[in-house]
């Protein structure tokens, strides 16, 4: 799928915070930090707890892809004060083995 061409089209199964979630990763693996997190931001502003984790989680990805790993953290750490989610346990634990710290990221998730 080339960027030119990614579409926000959904089923009515998928909510469209999933969709741009997804959508934001596909920029995120393409270096396109900046893009992914204009995808999400409409979701930051949201009133419901899982459209802000999707955000926080994108924003913490994109600050991980920066050699930011501490800001990485601390956006993972917020979106799971909002929701205790497996996608937000998995990241901070990329954290921890980014930085050598096995210990920490089996505890964590």
């Amino acid at each position: 799928m080339s960027l030119g061409s990614l579409r926000l089209s959904f089923r009515p199964s998928i909510a469209l915070e999933d969709v741009l979630y997804r959508a934001a990763q596909v920029y995120l693996a393409s270096r396109q930090e900046a893009r992914a997190l204009q995808f999400v931001a409409p979701l930051a502003k949201r009133l419901e707890n899982d459209p802000q984790v999707y955000a926080k989680l994108i924003a913490g990805e994109a600050q991980l892809k920066t050699g930011k790993p501490r800001e990485a953290l601390s956006a993972f750490q917020e979106a799971q004060k909002l929701s205790d989610t497996w996608l937000g346990r998995l990241d901070i634990g990329r954290v921890y083995l980014d930085a050598g710290g096995i210990c920490g990221s089996v505890f964590r998730v």
